[in-house]
């Protein structure tokens, strides 16, 4: 479920990016490759952001499963051991 959120999140931020593009580009007149063409656009952008988070947490669920706790075992084992 993190690994999705995450995903959503930066995709969020990402849409906001071309947001922040479009009114440089309109006070500048500066065109700009990555622009916002509306909210139709936004839309379909998050959808497909939602896809591909679903796709890459599933994948990440399965290839991640016990890091964190080889993680956490490593630098606890390395505490330990150093007492």
């Amino acid at each position: 479920m993190f690994i999705f959120v995450v995903v959503l999140a930066f995709g969020v931020v990402w849409e906001l990016f071309e947001f922040a593009l479009d009114i440089v580009a309109a006070e500048t007149g500066i065109k700009m490759p990555l622009a916002q063409h509306g909210l139709d656009d936004t839309v379909l952008d998050q959808m497909y952001n939602s896809v591909g988070a679903l796709i890459v947490a599933t994948f990440g669920q399965a290839h991640l499963t016990g890091v964190a706790a080889r993680i956490e075992k490593g630098l606890y084992g390395a505490l330990d051991e150093g007492s």
